[in-house]
């Protein structure tokens, strides 16, 4: 099946269930949601199938009766897009016209398939509705067909007589009159099978009719001969009026029909049943009214295109018209600006003459500064090279003045031996002090004897005490001598803090000159890079400058141009004026044209 229609099926469901819904549907479908359908586009069969089925199944209905609501609802949208389809007197004639809609629609949608549906009368308010197609798509026929009916408000009976595989035969009763037939017995009487003209069914008639008189008469009148053919003669005449009129009523059912054409009517199916010309002629005229009918269903079509196409066109027209003046306006600027440019960038080459003589100088004297900078950064990195040494040697001295201050502490440990040295000294010679003492006494209790032990034992006392005093003063330099080790030692303490402080500092001062140094070394390669890129630039300007004086001519003919295009554009505008009054004319036109056919009745 065609885009189009399933694209109206997918805007009903949208209507009738909700964006959301119709969204799951179309993927469940395998379609995308934003998917737009072209009018020549083919789609599956199926597709449309599992669409309808997931929107019953979601809102507990049947797929019959969901088929239907959009039956009844596209009913509306094509009375929408296609009025014109829809002028008729009634029901019938436009479930009549159907078949021929489908077949201009079927002439201008290469490949379209629309199903059969036709309608014939039975009786004056019966007829047989017959729709035939393969997709079998009986719901959403009943739909359109019930929506049909409530858009020409008419009470009509709907039965289903039969129901196939892909046909579907239902009876409409109407609630006025839709067929006409009239059957004239003696014209079909006279026809005896073969007689199909009139004339000779007149002759007939009457020469029937006028024997019965002439027998009947020769009967009752035998002896009056003359009477006889008197009376034949008249029944002759007679009988050949009332034959004529007899066998000539069909001609006011023929009357009519021309009269329903001279009113521009044709709606009216009437049939008559005479078995000679007259059934002929309005067979004749039936097959004109047909005929009629289907080409006035096509122009009915076109002028709903035509329409359309005029107030799309008209759109269009519109827009031209704004986007002609935005474009008049906007050269009309371009041109000002044009001359505005011309007189500045002649002015511009002025200046960018003097700017690129003022970069030139600027960029040799950067080249000066750039040798300068070069071996200011040259004497920085030698300043850090020697910052370097000096702080090598600097930790050296550090590492010496540290073995000096663990040399003192060592010394003062030897002082603190050496007194404990003497303090047992000390105690030495005052035991051999006391023993000296102990000897002597000793020595006078024993008399005579013991002289020669008494002068040994005072020696020995003289001895001690001597020791004991070379001890004290021996404990006393050491004392004093301890003293100033220690006092060296702190001294020697500080003085290396201050030396190790002072070489933390300075190696901060030589790392953050080395951090300067790297900064200053980059800065400096940025500034010869910059400097190098000057220098370029001054030399691309040079040449952009001698493009300038080329565009400087080039938009003085700009600027000319310009105006001639001003003039063309405005020229162009009032053309796109003159267009719309145009098509303001074709709608006029065309409406006129729908005015014109609403007149006949199909």
């Amino acid at each position: 099946m065609k885009g189009t229609v399933v694209s109206t099926w997918i805007q009903t469901a949208k209507q009738m269930y909700g964006e959301e819904l119709v969204q799951e549907a179309m993927k469940k479908a395998g379609w995308e949601g934003d998917k737009l359908f072209t009018p020549t586009e083919d789609v599956e069969d199926k597709k449309p199938i599992v669409f309808v089925e997931y929107i019953a199944s979601k809102k507990g209905m049947t797929t019959k009766d969901v088929w239907k609501v959009i039956g009844m609802d596209n009913t509306k949208m094509f009375y929408k897009v296609y009025p014109a389809f829809f002028q008729h007197e009634n029901l019938y004639t436009f479930l009549r016209s159907m078949q021929d809609v489908h077949e201009v629609i079927t002439e201008r949608i290469a490949g379209a398939k629309p199903p059969f549906v036709g309608i014939e009368p039975i009786s004056k308010r019966e007829a047989i509705f017959t729709y035939r197609s393969k997709r079998a798509m009986f719901d959403y026929m009943l739909g359109l067909l019930e929506g049909a009916i409530v858009h020409f408000n008419e009470d009509v009976k709907i039965e289903i007589m039969e129901k196939g595989q892909d046909s579907c035969i239902l009876k409409l009763t109407f609630p006025q009159d839709i067929y006409y037939k009239k059957t004239y017995g003696l014209n079909k009487l006279l026809s005896f099978g073969f007689i199909r003209n009139v004339e000779v069914k007149i002759a007939l008639l009457s020469l029937i009719l006028t024997l019965i008189v002439h027998f009947s008469a020769s009967a009752l009148l035998t002896d009056m001969p003359g009477i006889v053919s008197l009376v034949d003669i008249a029944a002759a005449g007679a009988f050949t009026f009332l034959s004529a009129r007899l066998l000539l009523r069909p001609i006011r059912q023929v009357k009519q029909k021309i009269q329903s054409f001279t009113q521009r009517s044709y709606v009216q199916d009437v049939q008559v049943e005479t078995g000679d010309g007259f059934e002929d002629l309005m067979k004749l005229f039936t097959g004109y009214q047909e005929g009629l009918v289907k080409d006035f269903v096509g122009f009915k079509g076109v002028t709903d295109e035509m329409s359309a196409f005029g107030e799309a066109f008209r759109k269009i027209a519109e827009r031209m018209n704004k986007t002609s003046g935005d474009i008049s306006e906007i050269v009309e600027q371009v041109a000002f600006g044009a001359v505005n440019q011309a007189e500045e960038t002649e002015v511009a080459v002025g200046v960018l003459n003097d700017n690129i003589t003022a970069l030139k100088e600027v960029v040799e004297k950067e080249n000066e500064s750039k040798e300068m900078l070069e071996e200011v950064v040259n004497q920085i990195n030698h300043n850090y090279e020697d910052i370097k040494g000096t702080l090598n040697n600097l930790q050296m001295v550090i590492k010496q003045f540290e073995g000096l201050k663990n040399n003192g502490s060592e010394l003062q440990d030897k002082a603190k031996e050496i007194t404990n040295i003497v303090t047992t000294v000390t105690s030495i010679a005052d035991m051999t002090n006391l023993l000296a003492l102990n000897a002597s006494i000793e020595a006078a209790r024993a008399g005579e004897a013991g002289k020669g032990f008494a002068v040994v034992a005072d020696e020995i006392r003289k001895l001690a005490e001597g020791s004991k005093q070379a001890a004290k003063d021996i404990n006393e330099n050491l004392s004093m001598f301890t003293q100033q080790i220690i006092g060296l030692v702190g001294q020697i303490d500080n003085q290396y803090a201050v030396l190790n402080h002072e070489s933390t500092q300075l190696d901060r001062v030589a790392a953050s000159s080395y951090e300067a140094t790297q900064s200053i070394d980059r800065v400096s390669d940025t500034m010869i890079d910059m400097i190098n890129q000057l220098s370029e630039e001054a030399n691309s300007m040079g040449q952009v400058f001698e493009k300038i004086e080329s565009l400087a001519a080039i938009a003085e003919e700009n600027s000319a141009v310009s105006q001639e295009v001003s003039s063309s554009v405005t020229s162009y505008t009032e053309q796109i004026k003159a267009m719309m009054k145009n098509i303001v004319e074709f709608n006029k036109i065309t409406e006129q044209f729908k005015q014109d056919l609403s007149k006949y009745s199909i």
